[in-house]
């Protein structure tokens, strides 16, 4: 039986629009749903889907707009600002760019000892040996903790990153696009070193890229986002191998293929995604979708659930 971490309940954020009285951008819209204890929660779609915005509300790094979101049996937005200080000791992430989310004026290993400095976990350590066995369990050597951010490859410094990451030993890791700013032969070693550390740690991730392929490899479950919606949730073998949504259809459809024999149906991809700020009525996929409907056009279609873990919003399943 799955243990359920993280639950979140009809999460809603709307974002001002500048200059622009009364105009909100949607970026997320009633997302309900699970992430399991040691389990990896892949969450794809495009740009501007709301991805990150997801994963910065479940750690409240922004407030919502309206709903829930529960870590364990604590609701993370009514926590005071103690216990919301105890409950990030248990939360972390891994930010996209590792050019920018490292201090470039401080030392590699001030920054692995500085989670544990604002935290007050340095009493009785030392910090050596803190920082050398983190930076061994990234797959770098010691000898880093004394050079700046500027002298390590784009693949090493996110490696920095996820040690700094694990410094205070976290049950929940967000991985926001982690591997989009690297070469595809190193994105296969933090991949694998990403899973690697959920094993012997027993890590939750909640893992948000573009590239189906990665989330593939690394996820047990998958979130399917589009204009601030998720569309489209299961286990990750069900989704890849009887995608439902149309959506779904048509990012797996236009995944690269390396095997020049296999045709790609590139009539499944229709038009750009609209507006966040004036989404269409209706389901918000419809003004791309082949199989659109006039129920499409007027009513946003429920969720119906097809099995345990899996649901879709989609009017094609009553």
């Amino acid at each position: 039986m799955n243990e359920v971490l993280i639950r979140t309940e009809k999460l809603n954020k709307l974002f001002p629009v500048k200059g622009h009285k009364g105009k909100t951008v949607k970026a997320v819209t009633d997302v309900s749903l699970n992430i399991y204890r040691g389990r990896t929660l892949g969450v794809v779609g495009e740009s501007g889907s709301g991805k990150s915005t997801l994963g910065r509300l479940i750690l409240r790094l922004i407030e919502p707009t309206s709903g829930e979101c529960f870590y364990g049996d604590k609701n993370v937005y009514s926590l005071s600002r103690k216990e919301l200080n105890l409950l990030r000791e248990k939360m972390q992430i891994v930010f996209q760019d590792p050019f920018s989310s490292l201090n470039p004026r401080q030392k590699i290993g001030s920054i692995l000892w500085e989670p544990l400095v604002i935290h007050n976990r340095t009493s009785g350590l030392n910090k050596e040996k803190v920082v050398g066995e983190l930076l061994n369990k990234v797959g770098l050597g010691e000898e880093a903790a004394n050079r700046y951010p500027h002298e390590f490859s784009g693949g090493q410094r996110q490696r920095i990153a996820i040690a700094r990451a694990l410094a205070l030993k976290p049950e929940f890791v967000v991985c926001d696009e982690p591997v989009s700013a690297l070469d595809v032969s190193i994105q296969s070693q933090i991949i694998n070193l990403l899973e690697e550390l959920r094993q012997k740690e027993n890590i939750t991730y909640m893992f948000i890229a573009h590239g189906l392929n990665v989330v593939r490899h690394i996820s047990d479950y998958v979130a399917v986002m589009y204009l601030g919606e998720v569309v489209e949730y299961a286990a990750v073998d069900d989704l890849f191998s009887s995608p439902l949504h149309p959506y779904t259809k048509m990012l797996i459809g236009a995944a690269p293929e390396p095997d020049p024999r296999v045709q790609l149906d590139f009539n499944l991809i229709q038009g750009e995604i609209p507006s966040p700020i004036d989404p269409p009525p209706g389901c918000r996929f419809h003004t791309r979708c082949r199989y659109a409907t006039e129920a499409c056009r007027q009513t946003s279609p429920p969720v119906k659930n097809i099995s345990e873990d899996r649901w879709v919003r989609c009017h094609l399943y009553k």
